[in-house]
């Protein structure tokens, strides 16, 4: 079981992730993917945690018709507020400097001793976005990398030391490296190989920079 999710699906918008990954596919079998790993995502959560799911406008609703019928109950929306933000979705988009995130709690009764109020006390974040040139490390090379402060943020707010958060769609990795920056342990899975590739890299860098061994990790 694990302490927290904290997660950013395919927003199937015709985002260029690889050539092997389609992210156009029907509504039907979007949500039908979603439903199965949001199912999963309800049971390895422990009973009263946070499970925080980032999604774009047009996929709110497979979002959350896939969590209907787990335990996972919708208790707020966090916005993500990129003040730097630029357009890139292939899909006509009039806002995007603004990104909803689903906080879901297992069971609907939020365990608010693991919730840092100190931490996060507003539902809206001001992060930049990442993309090529930023300051971010690895920035640019995952077209929806997410903001590693942000992640740290979330992480800090509703879990303790020691704890696990779980990110089924890695991506780019940023949760493992904000995870044990802020010492809990991270886990996740990314099924695109050259993403997977990156995430290796991103931590032997800092393997190399914290002179620690893999074996610490």
């Amino acid at each position: 079981s694990v302490d927290m999710i904290l997660s950013d699906p395919p927003f199937n918008q015709g985002i260029n992730y690889d050539k092997s990954f389609d992210d156009m596919k029907s509504d039907e079998v979007y949500e039908q993917e979603l439903r199965d790993r949001i199912r999963e995502m309800s049971r390895v959560l422990k009973t009263g945690r946070v499970c925080i799911i980032f999604i774009g406008d047009r996929s709110l609703i497979h979002v959350l018709r896939a969590a209907d019928g787990t335990d996972l109950v919708l208790a707020h929306y966090l916005k993500w507020v990129k003040d730097n933000s630029q357009s890139s979705l292939p899909v006509f988009t009039l806002f995007w400097k603004v990104e909803i995130a689903c906080l879901f709690v297992k069971g609907g009764k939020a365990n608010l001793s693991k919730y840092h109020k100190n931490v996060l006390a507003t539902d809206s974040l001001h992060y930049n976005s990442t993309f090529a040139g930023s300051d971010e490390p690895g920035g640019g090379f995952h077209p929806c990398q997410r903001p590693y402060k942000l992640y740290e943020r979330l992480i800090l707010a509703f879990t303790d030391d020691g704890e696990i958060v779980l990110d089924p769609y890695l991506g780019s990795g940023t949760l493992l490296l904000a995870a044990r920056s802020c010492g809990r342990v991270g886990l996740g899975f990314e099924l695109i190989p050259k993403h997977e590739a990156f995430i290796e890299r991103r931590i032997n860098a800092k393997i190399t920079d914290d002179n620690l061994k893999l074996t610490d990790w």
